[in-house]
């Protein structure tokens, strides 16, 4: 009998609004592509299969991010099931990113007038961190951060950049272990041509016996990217080309879009 109600432990569900309820029926499950973790067996072209059944299962007023995360399990069996039975939710961190709710804070991109489209053709990589880039792009693919297309007019390159914290530990040419943070994409050209947001900042901290910040690493890819601008942030790299859902690293606006975002979660807090 198929187990409807199995959940893994490293996938943490968003929670729903108090009046909505989800369950996937076990019709629909079946129509899930299976993948065993076989040799010769190809993932990107799995979670491509993936995205599309998934997205024919919308359901009125709830996110397909929360569709796909429901899906994910019973699309794998065999050794990839036993891999995700055992994986430990600190080991996949992006499973826990439902995302904040686009009617509150989306990221735009604006381009100036004489802005011409932007094409970064993608460099070689170090063969010894292809493997880290691969898990990488799989793990946001899984969970809907990025999706695959053909071609764009505006493409980023990805880089592989050494990090002091939050890394994946890996062998250099040397035979040296070297903590690496994946850059997903290089966006300087992009940003020079976007048209900054001036949106105004807390600057003024000196006296204050307080004050907070947001985790950046975990504050990245939660606001989402609006629709009409999410071409412009393609980034290619040696698995294919890419187009990121929700706020990356390395975009100039991403400061203003954060504070924008906060001051419209807390603006009743806030005094004259």
């Amino acid at each position: 009998t198929l187990d409807v109600v199995y959940q893994p432990w490293c996938i943490q569900y968003p929670q729903l609004e108090p009046a909505q309820s989800y369950e996937l029926k076990s019709g629909l499950i079946h129509l899930l592509p299976k993948f065993h973790d076989l040799a010769g067996e190809d993932p990107h072209k799995h979670l491509k299969e993936f995205h599309v059944v998934c997205s024919t299962m919308r359901s009125q007023g709830i996110l397909e991010d929360y569709i796909k995360m429901k899906g994910f399990p019973f699309s794998l069996d065999g050794a990839a099931k036993d891999w995700l039975q055992q994986k430990k939710a600190i080991g996949l961190k992006l499973f826990d990113l439902s995302g904040i709710n686009p009617t509150i804070c989306m990221h735009r991109i604006l381009l100036e007038e004489e802005a011409k489209p932007i094409r970064q053709y993608q460099r070689r990589l170090n063969p010894t961190i292809l493997d880290v880039v691969k898990k990488e792009v799989t793990k946001l693919l899984v969970v809907g951060i990025i999706y695959p297309i053909s071609d764009s007019q505006l493409v980023s390159l990805m880089q592989v950049v050494p990090k002091k914290s939050r890394t994946i530990v890996t062998k250099n040419q040397h035979d040296k272990l070297v903590p690496m943070q994946i850059q997903n994409s290089w966006y300087r050209r992009l940003n020079q041509a976007t048209h900054k947001d001036h949106f105004p900042f807390l600057f003024k901290l000196v006296g204050k016996s307080h004050y907070c910040f947001l985790d950046g690493f975990f504050g990245y890819k939660q606001i989402h990217i609006a629709p009409q601008d999410q071409h412009k942030i393609t980034f290619s790299c040696p698995f294919g080309t890419f187009v990121y859902t929700r706020m990356p690293f390395g975009l100039c606006n991403a400061p203003s879009t954060f504070q924008h975002c906060m001051t419209s979660i807390i603006l009743n807090l806030l005094q004259d």
